[in-house]
């Protein structure tokens, strides 16, 4: 008897694993998206294949062609530029923040994140690195305690790493980038918040050298 597919009843995990597919290339920028092979893939109708693709346009990873189809946005440099003028002074907010409005169980959970630091670096295994990072960025911008821009840079998110998935064809330097955690640690132990909101802001500036010195 042949093995039925596993059906997915939760459109949040589909959606998930579709954008999760385009962020890191596995469907590739002007990628035209198939709702058939979808519906194959996930065992599942079409309304909530629809659902799930009209929350990836929300979030400006694909767009909808009239009568043509549904296809996978590019990687745009100048989005990338605009974005990052952005996101330089909102991290910077939310580190500020955060630091002001956590207490000792956000203290915590940024210091068992820094405990995985090391052995991450040792491995050097690629997606576990760019999942570190983006959790310290998450666990910031929750711990701002403002929803407005946290959501702001949620969706940036998607943008920036993605870009890193375009851009980087090895392992990249981590130390740099992961020390700023560090350090970001001890300004919420001694409430140091202007500290706190340069390491945030530069954390993101030496993201974007690093983009540059790679696409130029």
């Amino acid at each position: 008897m042949k093995a039925l597919k596993p059906k997915f009843t939760n459109s949040h995990q589909i959606y998930q694993d579709i954008k999760e597919s385009i962020i890191k290339l596995e469907i590739a920028p002007g990628a035209k998206i198939n709702e058939a092979q979808l519906q194959e893939k996930y065992n599942i109708s079409r309304t909530p294949i629809r659902e799930c693709l009209q929350r990836l346009v929300y979030d400006k990873l694909i767009y909808i062609v009239p009568r043509k189809g549904t296809f996978v946005t590019q990687v745009d440099i100048k989005e990338f530029k605009n974005i990052f003028e952005v996101k330089i002074e909102l991290e910077g907010l939310a580190g500020e923040l955060a630091i002001k409005r956590s207490g000792e169980s956000e203290k915590k959970i940024i210091y068992d994140l820094l405990s995985n630091t090391k052995s991450v670096l040792e491995k050097g295994d690629y997606d576990e690195l760019i999942d570190l990072d983006q959790k310290f960025h998450q666990k910031i911008r929750e711990f701002s305690r403002n929803e407005e821009i946290k959501d702001i840079l949620d969706n940036y998110n998607l943008k920036a790493t993605r870009f890193w998935y375009y851009t980087l064809d090895e392992v990249p330097e981590m130390e740099g980038f992961l020390k700023d955690f560090e350090d970001f640690y001890q300004c919420m132990e001694n409430q140091d918040v202007k500290r706190g909101r340069e390491i945030c802001s530069n954390h993101v500036i030496r993201f974007i050298e690093y983009i540059k010195y790679k696409l130029f």
